[in-house]
This record gives C-alpha cells, structure tokens and sequence, in this order.
C-alpha cells in the first residue's frame, strides 16, 4: 500500500469515526498503578524473566487489533497509564486526534488504565481498564492538542505524582541526541544516564530514533524512552496500516480478518505494521543492544514512556517482554533482541557524566 493510499484511509477513517461515534461517556475508576510501586509477583524475581513494570504514553494511537492484552496479568491491564488531552467544547468536548485516529481503521490501545487531561484547568480523570476503552478516547479530533510541549506540561502538572516524575524525567528528555549533553540536563533533577542509543533512520521509511535509558541512584528504578514521530521519514512509517504479526502474539498461519482482527486464542492480537517495523529498526540496532538491553537486569523496576509513536514504541516493549517466549517459539525473532533477566539491583554505571562529576552519586 503506498503512502498516500494510507493516508487517504486514515482521513476517510477518521471522518467517519468523528460521524458514527456515539462518543459514550467515561465513568472515573480507581486506581492500578500509579506510584511507581508495582509488583509483578514472581517475575520480579532474581533470575526471573525481566518484565516492564509501568507503561506511561502520552498522546498515543491505537495499534492492536483486537486490544494488546497483558499475559501477565488475570484480567489483561498492563500496568501504568494512557494518558491523553482534552478540553471542553460547545459541544461535547475536543481530543487529541492521534489518540482516535488510527481506531477508526480497527485497531485498539492496549489494555491500560487511562489518564484524560484538562488542558485549561490542569485536572485529570482516571477511567477503569477494559476492552470498551481500549477503543476510546472518543470526541472531536484536534491536532492542536497533540502539541509535545502541551504533553509536557499537563504530563507534568496534571498526573498522580509518580507519573509527573516519569514525565519530568522521562518524556522531557525522550528527544535527547547527545548523551552528554541528556547527562548534564538529567543529573540535576536527581536522576543518572544510564545509555543512550540512536538509530540513523533508513533512506526512505523511519528518521534517527534515539531511546534512552535512566536511573535513579537510589531507588534503582529505571526509565526507557522512546521518542515521538519526529520528521516525514516516521510519518511514512506511520503510513503502513496494515495488520501484522508480531512477537507470538498471533499464530504462524493466522490472517486478519474483519475490521478489527478475529483472533484464535483469547489475548491474541495483530499489530499496526508501521509501528512495529520501528520498533523493530530500533531495538534490533547495535547501539540498543550496547546501550540499553544489557543494563535492564540491573535495575529494580524498569518503566517505559514516550509521546505519540514513543508511547506505542513503550507498549510493544512491555507486551514482547511479558510474553516470556524462548528460543524455537513463534515470535523469538522479536523477543531475541529485548530479552532480559532479573539481576540483584544495583547502581548502574554512569558513563556520560562529566569527569568531575564521575565520583558519588549523590554529589
């Protein structure tokens, strides 16, 4: 499918999404995990499988089909938040389109808690994790309020405190090219880098992706990045609609069918195949593999955040490492490259920091 034959679906999609939704009310739940706290049972032990203990996105399509559904977990909720902006209007209210946009082609968010943010009052409201708000959030797209900046800002102003941190941390610095430089601008606010890697970009499909990976020093906690659609390149990978396989979630023979996929086994799901292609572009390149992977045992919880196509990039993470496969299994050709095992926390090492600066953590 070409670019602008994707394109034209998307818009027609979202048209019609916009005409046909009913836009069914949110009711405000309780919370799952927002402090930062998680626990994971036995995968959070010494020699365990290592697994994602939070996913916090920001502004993210849908790119499942059915709805990505935790094999972790009894009732399928990944952990973490799916955080959108929104803001009243005459009628009804405003959303961010990139959170609707891709639902209108069949595809689903993960099974998450979700996060609404006021844009004008700098409030949020908390909704319960199902399969019916897998399909949300619902209203009158604005591409407006897809802005980085204005992420940020509610991200950071309007969340349970947690995850003003991962924000603060995380998604402010998910951008970062220079790993002195991302360092320098992180050790101040209490936090350490770890690594940072950076894939060049292809010629025609997919721009330079940095991911990051932090520490805190005494926590041990760890934060991943993933960055946003950042130039045409990405918006060209975005443009690859069609749903595919991706890391055993599906079975070697199985095919789409219907809108949103039919699938044979409860929690099987097909992938937006742009999305996955840049994930896999990303995690499969040498600097990953050097700067990210081998450091994860080493941390006592790993979170994973990004905005727009960084939070995407976050959940395919978390749900590849959840799906604990092995060598021989359908779908190792994409767990290979991000599996990690639980070691003893401990403090990273802190590679990027100035000479002067290469002493105690907490000087």
């Amino acid at each position: 499918m070409t670019a602008t034959a994707a394109l034209a679906r998307l818009l027609v999609g979202l048209h019609l999404a916009v005409a046909l939704r009913k836009g069914q009310p949110w009711t405000r739940g309780k919370g799952r995990a927002t402090n930062g706290n998680v626990s994971l049972a036995s995968s959070d032990g010494v020699g365990q499988r290592g697994q994602v203990h939070g996913i916090y996105t920001f502004g993210s399509p849908a790119f499942a089909s059915p709805a990505f559904v935790n094999p972790l977990a009894a009732d399928g909720c990944f952990p973490g938040l799916r955080a959108w902006t929104y803001q009243d209007a005459k009628l009804g209210h405003w959303t961010d389109a990139v959170a609707m946009i891709t639902g209108s082609l069949g595809f689903r968010h993960a099974m998450q808690e979700g996060w609404r943010m006021n844009v004008k009052t700098d409030t949020g409201e908390l909704f319960p994790c199902s399969t019916h708000r897998a399909e949300g959030p619902w209203g009158w797209p604005s591409w407006r309020l897809h802005d980085g900046l204005a992420y940020l800002h509610s991200a950071t102003e309007a969340t349970p405190t947690w995850v003003q941190e991962v924000a603060n941390i995380g998604l402010n610095h998910s951008y970062e090219r220079d790993p002195r430089e991302a360092a320098a601008l992180i050790r101040p606010l209490g936090w350490r880098l770890v690594g940072l890697s950076l894939h060049p970009g292809t010629a025609a499909v997919g721009g330079p992706q940095p991911s990051l990976l932090m520490q805190h020093p005494e926590t041990l906690k760890c934060i991943v990045t993933f960055q946003g659609t950042a130039g045409v390149k990405d918006w060209l990978s975005n443009f690859q609609v069609d749903k595919v396989h991706f890391c055993g979630f599906t079975e070697t023979d199985e095919e789409c069918t219907g809108k949103v996929c039919e699938v044979r086994h409860p929690g099987g799901a097909f992938v937006h195949e742009g999305f996955r292609n840049h994930w896999r572009r990303i995690v499969q390149h040498e600097s990953w593999q050097a700067e990210i992977r081998p450091h994860l045992g080493g941390c006592s919880e790993v979170h994973a955040t990004g905005h727009s196509l960084g939070g995407v990039l976050s959940e395919l993470l978390a749900g590849c490492a959840a799906k604990r496969l092995h060598e021989g299994d359908y779908g190792w050709n994409d767990a290979k490259w991000i599996t990690w095992t639980k070691e003893t926390p401990r403090r990273l090492p802190y590679k990027y920091d100035e000479p002067h600066m290469m002493g105690s953590p907490d000087e």
